[in-house]
């Protein structure tokens, strides 16, 4: 568009600048449309006994004037982490003018009126900045931003409010799963279903999806069988704590087992089988599933008392051994009776 303005005959600017005032006898500007920002010739054909120097000047006269109107701003935006944020938005206060930050943080903005302009710095997660430039007319201008963090200063140490680190205990599901599978006797996968957090409807289909070698097959837009490794679904024995299982959903007579009516909310981790063990079905051709269910016993037992009466067979005595936590006095009481 720029090019046709320019040097469009006998309407561009630069005929009217050159060839109308007998400066040249034509003048030109052409560039090429590309998908990125190019670059634009622009140019004049001198007759014999034209002078050079002439329209040379009226040629760039027009350019020196937008310089010295127009002038720019060219800086960059760092983070205090020494990160460049990128996208972090900067705007002229006042106007619609802004820009966004590239990926190494440089940004420019143009055209700037001349004197002085105040800029607002705006990314997410940092405090936003208000500071004024200086910008002389005809001028290209380089000025660095250092964001900070919210709630703190350029340079300054973030000081975070005390907070308290939790570990859950040795017998929980995920610390039980990992155990389980260093010292398994075959090559076995084992995983917590507390690991993924909640899945969707309950369905034990969507979070063995995410297991690594299995493949699930759906119908109806649920997670029915499972493949193992390319293996049908046929050939994947299931079962639940240790007894196969049998799919109700409507398999026929098929051995496939069909996870619709098998909910993971009992489900405590599930072991996926990779390597035969004499106890494996030989229809296991590249692994079996195994279902632990959920367990009481899996549970912290911290605060409970045990008490351990032993009465003698040959005399009326009772002796009373106190385990950890017992209540004295209801022991005492008990062996009095």
């Amino acid at each position: 568009m720029l090019s046709q303005i320019l040097g469009d005959t006998p309407s561009g600017r630069l005929h009217k600048q050159l060839t109308e005032t007998k400066l040249a006898s034509s003048a030109f500007a052409f560039a090429w449309s590309l998908a990125d920002p190019s670059v634009m010739f622009l140019g004049a054909q001198l007759a014999p006994g034209q002078d050079v120097d002439k329209a040379r000047a009226a040629l760039l006269a027009p350019w020196a004037a937008c310089s010295r109107s127009r002038p720019r701003l060219a800086s960059r935006a760092a983070h205090t982490a020494r990160r460049a944020p990128r996208d972090a938005r900067v705007a002229l206060e006042g106007t619609n003018l802004e820009a966004a930050t590239r990926s190494d943080g440089s940004f420019t903005l143009a055209p700037l009126p001349a004197g002085t302009a105040r800029l607002r710095v705006f990314f997410t997660g940092l405090a936003p900045q208000v500071l004024a430039v200086e910008v002389p007319a005809g001028a290209t201008v380089r000025r660095d931003i250092t964001l900070a963090p919210a709630g703190g200063r350029a340079g300054e140490t973030v000081r975070l409010e005390a907070f308290a680190v939790a570990a859950s205990r040795e017998m929980d599901a995920a610390a039980l799963a990992i155990n389980e599978q260093r010292f398994a006797s075959n090559l076995r996968t084992v995983v917590s279903t507390d690991e993924f957090g909640t899945v969707a409807e309950g369905h034990v289909g969507e979070f063995m999806k995410f297991l690594p070698g299995v493949t699930m097959e759906y119908a109806g837009g649920n997670a029915r069988e499972i493949s193992i490794n390319g293996a049908p679904a046929d050939n994947v024995p299931i079962s639940m704590g240790g007894f196969d299982m049998a799919s109700a959903a409507g398999a026929g007579t098929r051995r496939a087992v069909e996870l619709d009516q098998i909910s993971i909310n009992n489900i405590s981790r599930i072991e996926i089988n990779r390597s035969p063990t004499p106890d494996t079905p030989g229809s296991a051709l590249a692994g079996s599933v195994n279902f632990v269910p959920r367990s009481a016993f899996e549970r912290n037992k911290d605060g409970n008392a045990v008490c351990h009466f032993s009465p003698p067979a040959a005399t009326a005595s009772r002796s009373v051994q106190r385990g950890a936590g017992c209540d004295r006095r209801r022991c005492a009481r008990r062996e009095e009776a």
